[in-house]
């Protein structure tokens, strides 16, 4: 009889013989068994966040996180009245392969409510699918006729994760107020306002933290406008 074969582990199998460890006492390791050479920046902090995304018009994959869905009210209107709204958080996966954008995260607060004839939520809608010059597009919003048949709509499309564009610009802002009254300012927009990583290489781009009266302050890529994907 032929010697037997051993099979070859499956995927699932092969990722635990990777990754089993071994308690080690480092008094007694041997580096060269396990260390390969690193170089360490003490100027790099590892908790910082990364740049955001690139002021532009960017190919996004948008996605809705289904657990921020919240049912809120407005404020006392002059007749008293309050009214219910829905709410909930989006973010946008950058699609730009190749590119430091590639991956990066955008990230927008939605509701449901509808003032002087715009709707956030039910324009992003449109776009997701095919914009205003779509028939089909135009009908599911036109048919939507309360919040909940436009949240249920939304999450529905969402559930897909559509691809869209959306154009950004980076923009700091700071408390000037307390915390328990916070007063948010805008400290700094745009991102070619901000100061370059090196003048002489504008390849490395610019720094996406400023100070703010002794404070440090990120810059976060906000939403402009959204846009169909189309050409």
């Amino acid at each position: 009889m032929g010697k037997k074969i051993p099979k070859k582990p499956k995927e699932k199998e092969r990722k635990k013989m990777e990754n089993v460890s071994t308690v080690v006492n480092l008094d007694e390791l041997d580096a060269s068994l396990v260390a390969e050479d690193i170089e360490l920046n003490p100027d790099a902090n590892p908790m910082e966040a990364p740049p955001p995304v690139d002021d532009g018009i960017h190919r996004i994959k948008l996605m809705v996180d289904s657990t921020s869905w919240m049912q809120k009210e407005t404020k006392p209107g002059k007749d008293g009245d309050k009214v219910p709204f829905l709410s909930c958080k989006i973010q946008g996966v950058v699609i730009a392969e190749g590119t430091p954008n590639n991956n990066k995260r955008v990230f927008d607060s939605l509701n449901t409510i509808t003032f002087g004839g715009k709707n956030r939520m039910a324009y992003i809608l449109l776009q997701a699918l095919g914009g205003k010059d779509d028939p089909q597009a135009r009908a599911t919003v036109e048919g939507l006729k309360n919040s909940v048949a436009l949240a249920k709509e939304f999450q529905r499309v969402m559930a897909g994760e559509p691809i869209i564009r959306v154009s950004t610009k980076w923009i700091a802002k700071h408390n000037a107020g307390t915390k328990d009254k916070p007063e948010w300012k805008t400290a700094k927009s745009g991102q070619k306002n901000f100061q370059m990583v090196d003048p002489n290489d504008p390849s490395k781009g610019y720094l996406h933290i400023i100070n703010v009266a002794g404070n440090e302050v990120t810059a976060v890529a906000v939403p402009q406008d959204y846009f169909p994907d189309v050409e």
